[in-house]
């Protein structure tokens, strides 16, 4: 058996792929004991590593509020007003880059907030959840964007997600990003 060389190209794309190279051996470290004392002395300490996992029967727990605090408006956001009756959402805002106008976007939009409070129910009061819809020339839904959350509202946002994308929004020449900023 008779063995070929390998190019060069080959040996350099391999190594970019596979990362740098170790620089070195690292060390364990090691976990702390656990103290039962220290815990009773810091009562804002989480709970312990070695704590008993919850029943797989009990209820899951309260979902807390939305990821961001209210505060400034940031530039370019307007107040969508008015915001359909019922919804659980306190205010909105919104910023349209693309090519759709307002007037186009609003009954899509009403829709998507509906959808949007339904899945946020379980959330309690307070904070903000900044979202995105990009939209693209046939009216389609292609991404929905939420920053990554806690895992109680990690449920939430993937059913608003879930929801948004079956929206359908008017044709444009091109591609239309609605960014939203949702209140509680």
């Amino acid at each position: 058996m008779m063995l070929r060389p390998v190019p060069a190209v080959a040996i350099a794309g391999l190594l970019l792929a596979c990362g740098p190279g170790s620089t070195g051996a690292e060390e364990p470290v090691p976990r702390p004991a656990h103290d039962p004392a220290a815990d009773a002395a810091d009562p804002d300490a989480g709970p312990a590593a070695d704590a008993p996992a919850p029943a797989p029967d009990a209820p899951p727990a309260e979902v807390g509020p939305l990821p961001g605090p209210p505060g400034a408006d940031p530039p370019g956001f307007d107040v969508y007003e008015p915001l359909p009756e019922g919804m659980s959402l306190t205010r909105v805002l919104w910023k349209i880059d693309g090519l759709l106008a307002a007037a186009d976007l609003r009954q899509g939009v009403e829709e998507a907030l509906g959808e949007i409070a339904t899945c946020l129910d379980a959330a309690s009061a307070g904070g903000r959840l900044p979202m995105h819809l990009i939209i693209e020339s046939s009216g389609r839904v292609v991404e929905v964007g939420a920053p990554l959350a806690d895992a109680g509202l990690r449920d939430a946002i993937t059913c608003a997600q879930v929801a948004l994308r079956a929206l359908r929004f008017p044709e444009s020449t091109g591609d239309t990003t609605v960014h939203l900023i949702l209140e509680r």
